[in-house]
């Protein structure tokens, strides 16, 4: 299964490098673009066609594959493949009915995101609309695997879970290459639980899926040449919720089945830290969570000096470092999940504490500025960022 990976992951790559330059002509030639302005980060009117690319090389990669493999069986080509690729032809029609509900809410949740890039929309309709998808998505039984919770239960969290993490991505992309190479890591990590539970059935999604990430980095890591735009961002996001709830986290021969349970939520750490820290700062100030300001995570760190490619690769590192040790939650003891658990909290205890300490001496700066102190240096941080 290691080499069908690495050849989907190479595929989905490849095309993304084909479809992506093409999406950002006809972007640019249909004036589907942000336009530059005083709050924002880029200078010249960028395509928003990262969604365009990634949904469409989703479809071609997945559905190329799996029709080609319903063809060829029980024809003589059979005899030719290896037993690698004569499994995956094998089981082609029972991951068709397994991916075929988690496509169509795909297609649901790219047009809902195209719809917001092309006319707006209010973020009221968004939230009905998502919630809508993920309600049928749950009723066709995809519903995260929590035993001791009765069905009806886990598929209201399962829809909640969703719902959140399918808006996280979309708050998180403020930032060239932030949002997808926060998604990357998500997805490398789910790509390895997958490889050490032997879960076959999902390699062909999150191989591709990983793809299509690394290969639009390519044009959205600053300075880019495209963003993702509602379609995408929203797209990566569901992506990620779902595919989380498609993955089992129980290794089969393993004593603790609670501690792997959080294995999703450490996977996406900064995209919840981000949301939740954000929903937090607006109901301190009293003010409403649904209006967008620069309170997000990665605008913290560029009032406290971080430089645009700085913060990214920052939050990328503290992304991976938690979620490599949440990988690890799969085989664990119960003891060694304990000491997994404990290592998460002092990671992200030192990102909040050093987040504190920083924007508490960048307000005494400040502060000493204005009383002219001698002993302070007159160059000034950089100004915050916002697309």
């Amino acid at each position: 299964m290691v080499q069908l990976a690495v050849y989907l992951f190479a595929v989905s790559m490849a095309c993304m490098f084909v479809l992506t330059p093409l999406a950002i002509r006809l972007g640019l030639r249909w004036g589907v673009v942000d336009a530059p302005g005083p709050r924002k980060i880029h200078h010249h009117a960028m395509p928003l066609v990262g969604g365009w690319a990634i949904f469409g090389t989703l479809s071609i990669v997945l559905w190329g594959h799996l029709f080609g493999a319903v063809l060829i069986r029980g024809s003589g080509w059979e005899s030719r493949l290896s037993e690698t690729v004569l499994t995956f032809v094998h089981r082609a029609p029972e991951l068709i009915h397994k991916i075929l509900p988690f496509y169509l809410g795909t297609v649901g949740i790219f047009a809902l995101g195209l719809f917001d890039d092309l006319k707006g929309i209010s973020v009221k309709s968004r939230l009905v609309v998502q919630l809508l998808l993920a309600a049928a998505l749950a009723a066709g039984g995809l519903r995260p695997s929590l035993g001791f919770l009765p069905p009806w239960l886990a598929a209201i969290v399962g829809i909640l879970w969703i719902v959140g993490i399918t808006n996280a991505f979309n708050f998180l992309d403020g930032l060239d290459g932030l949002s997808t190479g926060i998604a990357l890591v998500g997805t490398l990590a789910m790509l390895t639980i997958m490889g050490i539970t032997n879960q076959p059935h999902v390699i062909l999604l999150l191989s591709a899926l990983a793809g299509t990430q690394l290969g639009f980095l390519r044009f959205n890591f600053q300075p880019a040449k495209a963003f993702l735009g509602s379609s995408g961002s929203l797209l990566l996001g569901y992506f990620l919720a779902t595919t989380a709830i498609l993955v089992t986290y129980l290794h089969e021969h393993a004593t603790n089945w609670l501690m792997p349970l959080l294995t999703p939520v450490f996977v996406l750490a900064i995209p919840i830290y981000d949301t939740t820290s954000v929903v937090l700062i607006r109901l301190l100030q009293n003010r409403n969570i649904a209006i967008g300001d620069q309170s997000h995570f990665h605008h913290r760190l560029l009032r406290l000096g971080f430089s645009h490619r700085q913060t990214v690769v920052f939050m990328i590192l503290i992304g991976f470092a938690v979620a490599l040790s949440g990988v690890r939650l799969v085989d664990a003891t119960l003891g060694q999940s304990i000491l997994i658990l404990f290592q998460i909290l002092v990671i992200m205890s030192i990102l909040i504490l050093a987040e504190r300490v920083a924007g508490k001496v960048r307000t005494e700066f400040h502060g000493r500025r204005k009383t002219d102190d001698p002993l302070v240096l007159t160059k000034s941080s950089p100004e915050d960022a916002h697309r």
